[in-house]
């Protein structure tokens, strides 16, 4: 492994060409790490060298001997060998002169003081100082207020970066507690979906077996009252005389309905009533199938964020954050408000919920349409009172109103997705322009009249 990689050809051909230049023009030679102040030499090994370079340069000096120095003796080893003058020495100078050969050529090239102070300034604010730090230190024309507030400023570098440090440790240990609430929680909730699923699957299955049967019964009704009624017109004589009874005590039965066809009639009544019950439990059946892989989705979502937050604890998956916003739904069930709740949560929301005026009341709307950014309602479960309410509120305060295809999981995670996707800006422009009133994101809902 070699210890400087992808050292531009280019910039060490500028640095070699600035060091004829200065050697024609009789400029001054750039110090060498031996010839600065024993002060500097602590900072210049920690900043600009990585401990991967420091151990390569230790096998060289020990002729390819590994030593197990730790991590602190091997930094203060160097520190003493750059002050020293020897081999060390001169392997840290050049190891340094070539890693930042174009940094020195682009240090040299400033004309004044001004433009060096600026150069430097950047360098801090985009926390990347090792080049320009060791250029400034060994560059002869460098004004020494600039030197030593560079080394002042490396330093506070220094303990800053420990602060990070332990924040983020402490951030790591929050998130992955989060996780594994968010594991428990989505364990949870998968079992009482799988659950609901087993139950609506088992209830499909009677009333399948319930339909059939009725079907089977009618058929048999149906063929007995048919008999029925032929034994009966076979039976009557073909000149029947009339009955001897008084005639304002006969009653004419001849539209009166038989036992088998009142019995037929009622088992048909019976029967739409079993369809019916079959098709609202296959709704359901649907709609625990949509909210079990929502639930799925969400699981993998959270999983990726603590991958991704294990790699960079800084990062909080902006992609997926919706910054604080608020979010309105109205309308839908109410065992349906903890997943969407636990959905917004997740990503970083505000969720609200209102039932559409079956508990809550019309004022109690009126405050959560004043606290929401964004409104949510369902086309299949919401009251038409409360959607045109909430419609004039978004329309006379600029918000974005998404209409849903129905009140799932699915939905409402797609909505979101959408919402997060799209930029702060597009957002702004949309509401303005009236886009977002007609639900921009869910594209295949309804538009409203």
């Amino acid at each position: 492994m070699q210890i400087v990689r992808n050292v531009p050809l280019q910039d060490m051909a500028n640095a070699l060409q600035d060091a004829a230049r200065d050697y024609a023009n009789g400029r001054r030679k750039r110090l060498r790490i031996w010839e600065l102040d024993h002060k500097f030499h602590c900072s210049i090994v920690g900043t600009c060298i990585n401990n991967n370079e420091l151990r390569q340069l230790s096998r060289r000096l020990r002729g390819g001997r590994d030593a197990s120095q730790t991590e602190y003796a091997l930094h203060g080893a160097f520190v003493s060998l750059a002050g020293a003058g020897g081999a060390g020495a001169r392997m840290l100078q050049k190891l340094l002169d070539k890693k930042y050969a174009g940094a020195i050529s682009r240090f040299r090239a400033l004309n004044d003081a001004k433009e060096r102070e600026c150069a430097w300034q950047d360098a801090v604010a985009d926390l990347s100082v090792a080049g320009i730090y060791w250029a400034l230190l060994t560059a002869p024309e460098s004004e020494q207020s600039l030197v030593e507030r560079a080394y002042g400023d490396v330093h506070m570098l220094s303990h800053l970066s420990s602060q990070s440090r332990e924040i983020q440790h402490r951030q790591m240990v929050d998130l992955k507690q989060q996780l594994k609430q968010q594991q428990s929680r989505h364990a949870a909730a998968e079992l009482r979906s799988k659950t609901r699923l087993e139950q609506c699957q088992k209830r499909q299955s009677e009333l399948e077996h319930k339909v059939a049967a009725l079907q089977k019964e009618l058929q048999e009704t149906r063929k007995s009252a048919n008999r029925a009624n032929g034994k009966k017109s076979k039976a009557e004589p073909a000149r029947a005389k009339p009955s001897p009874k008084p005639v304002e005590t006969a009653v004419d039965t001849r539209d009166e309905p038989s036992r088998d066809e009142r019995k037929a009639s009622w088992q048909e009544s019976q029967l739409q009533l079993w369809r019916e019950r079959a098709e609202t439990s296959q709704k359901d059946l649907e709609s625990a199938l949509q909210e079990r892989d929502a639930l799925a989705e969400a699981l993998a979502v959270a999983l990726q964020n603590q991958a991704d937050d294990d790699a960079d604890a800084d990062s909080v998956c902006p992609q997926s954050s919706l910054h604080g916003r608020c979010l309105l739904f109205i309308g839908g069930r109410d065992r349906q408000a903890q997943h969407f709740r636990a959905l917004i949560e997740h990503r970083d929301g505000v969720f609200l919920h209102h039932d559409g005026g079956l508990a809550d009341g019309k004022a109690h709307l009126e405050s959560m349409l004043a606290r929401a950014d964004a409104v949510f309602c369902p086309l299949d479960c919401v009251s038409h009172a409360a959607m045109q309410r909430a419609r004039q509120h978004c329309k006379r305060n600029q918000k974005m109103m998404v209409m849903l295809r129905n009140a799932s999981l699915a939905a409402f995670a797609q909505a979101t997705d959408d919402l997060v996707k799209s930029s702060p800006d597009q957002d702004e422009a949309d509401a303005l322009s009236g886009v977002g009133m007609m639900g921009r994101m869910s594209s295949d809902a309804p538009a409203l009249s």
